[in-house]
C-alpha cells in the first residue's frame, strides 16, 4: 500500500486560495481572512496526496500529469500516522529523526507494538530510539558531526541519570569519552550501592546530618572506593543509639558517646600515668640522658664517635703492620711500595702472592717511606683523641677547683683570683706552646722508648699550655654559677649546722653545677683536638715517627697534586671528630641545661 501513490478526497485550502474563493463567491476579503483556519478551510474538491509527494513532483517535472493512485478515506489521525509510517521507510533519516517520528506516533495514541508492526522496526529498537530524545539535541548533533555512531549513542543508555548522560554526551566522539563513560558508570554503581547501604542502615540507625567525631563515636565508613563492603549490624544495636551521615562520597556510621564512661576511663588512664610517673625514680643525670637520646643529631654524632673509637682500638689488632714499620717481603725492604694507591700491591708483594703467600691489603695505600697509611691514620686518630680528652680533663679539674674557691669565698680572694685570670687571658697561647716546647726540648730529656719520648717536648708543652691557659674559661663559668647558687636557702641551712666550706662545695654546690661542667668539657674536646692538629700541621706536634692527624695532613701537602687522597683521609677524620663532638656538645647543652626552654 505504501509503495503506491495514495490520496484522499478533498484537501485543505491555503490562506490565499481560501480568500480568493471567498471573493469569487461574492464574499468579503477581510472576513475571509479572519475566518480562515487550516482545519476550517477544507475543500471537498480535488485530492490530497498522503503517500508519494516526491513521485508526483518528479512526474510533473517530466510532463506527466496523470498517475495511477489509490483513493482512501482517512481520518485526520490516520492521515498523519500513514504519512509518518511511510517516511520511516526512508533510508536518509537520521536516528534522531526516526526517534522523533516514533514519538509522534506514540503521542497520537499508538502503542509500541503497533508502531513496530506498522514501521517494520523491532520494539527494542523503537524504545532505544525514543530514549535518544532525552538527550540534548545540540550536543547530539555535535556528536554526529564528530563521527559518533549509533552504537556509541546506544552505549550512553547504560547511564541511568539523564544529567550524567548529557555530560558524557559532550565528550562523545573525543578521546575523553571512554574515561568519562567509565567515571559515570562507576558513580552509578556507587549510587546503587549507596541506596542499598542506606536501606540496610535504616534497619538499626537514623540519619543525622550533624553527627561528627567530636559528638559521636565513629564506627564504620562506606565509601566510593569500596563498594563491595557490606553493612554489618552491631551486636549492641538494640541497646545503643546508632546514626549515619550521608556525604557525597561517603556514608559514616556513628554511635552515641557514653560521656560518663569515657570520663571514667580517662580518669583511670590519667591516674595510672601519674602512678607510673611517681613510681619511676629519676635523677638529673637520668633525665638529661633521656632528653639527649631524643636528639637525632646528638645520637648520630655519638654513633659516629663510637665507630671511630672502636675502629682505632680493633684495627691495630687486625692489621699486621705497625705505624713506624717500613714494608718488607721475606725480610727484604720493599722499595717499590712507595706512595701506592689504596688497595694496591707492589711488584714484590704481587710476586709473593703469586707464590702462594698472603698479604693484608693496604686500605689507604702507603706513604713516601713505604709505610702503611691506614695504620698511621689510625694511630694519628688515637693521638688526637687522647690529646683532646686529657687536655679537657686537665682544663676541667683546674677550672672547677679554681672557680669554686673564687666564687664561694668571694670578697678580696675573688677579686685577686679573677685578676690572675685576666692576666692569663692576655697571654698568647700559640707563643707559649712554642716557647715551652723549645725550653723542654733543651732542658728535659726523656728516656728512649718511653711514651713521653715518643710524644716529644712539643706535645708535653701542649698539655701544659692547656693546663696553664685554657682553664680560665671553665673557672669563670663555675664562679658565676656558684655566686648565684650560694645565695640559696639550703646553703645557709648547711652553714648554720656547721658544715665546712669544702663539704658545702662538694655536696651542695658542685652537683648543681654539673650541667655547666659537662657541657663545657664536651665542647672543650673538639677545641683541643683542633689545636693539636693545627700545631702538628705546622711541625709543633708529636715527635716522628709517631703520627697525628695534623702531621699526616702536613706531610700530604708535598704530594697534593699526585696523591690527593693522602690529605683527604686525615682531613676527613678531623672533620668527622670535630663536627661530631660539637654536635654532641650542643646535644648535651640542650639536655642538661635547666635554663633552656623545651
Amino acid at each position: 500500500m505504501y509503495q503506491n501513490l495514495t490520496v484522499i478526497p478533498g484537501h485543505y485550502l491555503g490562506k490565499q486560495e481560501y480568500i480568493a474563493r471567498c471573493i469569487a463567491d461574492g464574499g468579503d476579503a477581510s472576513a475571509a481572512e479572519a475566518a480562515w483556519t487550516p482545519k476550517a478551510a477544507w475543500s471537498s474538491e480535488d485530492y490530497t496526496i498522503i503517500i508519494g509527494h516526491r513521485r508526483a513532483a518528479a512526474a510533473q517535472q517530466a510532463g506527466k500529469f496523470e498517475l495511477p493512485c489509490s483513493v482512501v478515506d482517512m481520518t485526520e489521525k490516520e492521515q498523519l500516522q500513514t504519512m509518518m509510517v511511510e517516511n520511516m521507510q526512508r533510508s536518509d533519516l537520521t536516528v534522531y529523526e526516526q526517534a522523533q517520528g516514533f514519538q509522534m506516533m506514540l503521542d497520537m495514541g499508538d502503542t509500541v507494538e503497533r508502531v513496530a508492526d506498522r514501521s517494520g522496526f523491532s520494539q527494542s529498537t523503537i524504545r532505544r530510539r525514543i530514549k535518544l530524545l532525552e538527550l540534548n539535541h545540540d550536543n547530539f548533533k555535535k556528536a554526529e558531526q564528530r563521527g559518533a555512531t549509533l552504537s556509541d549513542f546506544v552505549e550512553l543508555n547504560k547511564i541511568e541519570d539523564l544529567d550524567a548522560r548529557n555530560r558524557v554526551l559532550e565528550t562523545l566522539g573525543t578521546a575523553n569519552f571512554n574515561r568519562e563513560m567509565q567515571n559515570a558508570l562507576s558513580d552509578q554503581k556507587y549510587q546503587h550501592r549507596k541506596a542499598e547501604w542506606i536501606e540496610q542502615l535504616r534497619q538499626f540507625a537514623v540519619e543525622n546530618p550533624d553527627a561528627n567525631y567530636s559528638t559521636h563515636t565513629h564506627v564504620a565508613g562506606y565509601g566510593y572506593w569500596n563498594t563491595s563492603k557490606d553493612v554489618e549490624v552491631p551486636d549492641d544495636a538494640d541497646s545503643v543509639a546508632y546514626c549515619y551521615k550521608v556525604s557525597q562520597n561517603q556514608i559514616d556510621l556513628y554511635k552515641e558517646r557514653d560521656l560518663e564512661k569515657e570520663n571514667a576511663e580517662t580518669a583511670k588512664r590519667e591516674e595510672k600515668r601519674q602512678q607510673d610517673v611517681m613510681s619511676k625514680s629519676t635523677t638529673f643525670f637520668r633525665d638529661g640522658m633521656r632528653k639527649l637520646f631524643k636528639n637525632p643529631l646528638a645520637v648520630g654524632s655519638l654513633i659516629v664517635l663510637s665507630l671511630i673509637i672502636i675502629t682505632i682500638i680493633v684495627a691495630p689488632m687486625i692489621v699486621p703492620y705497625k705505624y713506624s714499620e717500613i714494608l718488607s717481603v721475606n725480610g727484604r725492604r720493599d722499595k717499590g711500595a712507595k706512595n701506592m694507591a689504596p688497595f694496591t700491591y707492589s711488584e714484590m708483594e704481587q710476586e709473593y702472592i703469586a707464590q702462594g703467600g698472603q698479604r693484608f691489603p693496604h686500605i689507604f695505600g702507603t706513604d713516601e717511606q713505604c709505610r702503611d697509611y691506614f695504620v698511621r691514620v689510625i694511630y694519628g686518630t688515637r693521638v688526637s683523641l687522647c690529646v683532646g680528652l686529657f687536655a679537657s680533663i686537665i682544663v676541667m679539674i683546674i677550672g672547677v677547683i679554681y672557680g669554686s674557691i673564687s666564687g664561694y669565698l668571694g670578697g678580696k680572694v675573688d677579686l685577686i683570683m679573677m685578676r690572675i685570670v685576666d692576666i692569663i687571658y692576655s697571654l698568647p697561647d700559640m707563643l707559649m706552646v712554642i716557647l715551652l716546647a723549645v725550653v723542654f726540648d733543651e732542658l728535659i730529656h726523656f728516656p728512649n722508648g718511653s711514651l713521653l719520648n715518643k710524644l716529644g717536648a712539643n706535645m708535653i708543652s701542649l698539655f701544659l699550655v692547656f693546663g696553664l691557659l685554657y682553664w680560665v674559661g671553665m673557672a669563670r663559668l663555675i664562679r658565676g654559677q656558684i655566686l648565684s647558687i650560694k645565695e640559696n636557702d639550703y646553703i645557709l641551712a648547711a652553714e648554720s649546722i656547721g658544715a665546712g666550706s669544702g663539704r658545702i662545695i662538694r655536696k651542695h654546690i658542685l652537683p648543681n653545677c654539673i650541667s655547666v661542667i659537662i657541657i663545657t668539657t664536651a665542647l672543650q674536646i673538639p677545641s683541643a683536638i683542633f689545636t693539636e692538629s693545627y700545631l702538628s700541621f705546622i711541625g709543633m706536634g708529636v715527635r716522628a715517627p709517631m703520627p697525628s692527624l695534623g702531621s699526616l695532613a702536613n706531610y700530604a701537602r708535598d704530594g697534593l697534586q699526585s696523591y690527593p687522597y693522602k690529605l683527604v683521609f686525615p682531613a676527613l677524620t678531623i672533620c668527622l671528630i670535630v663536627l661530631s663532638m660539637n654536635l654532641l656538645g650542643d646535644g648535651l647543652r640542650d639536655a642538661f641545661d635547666p635554663k633552656l626552654k623545651r
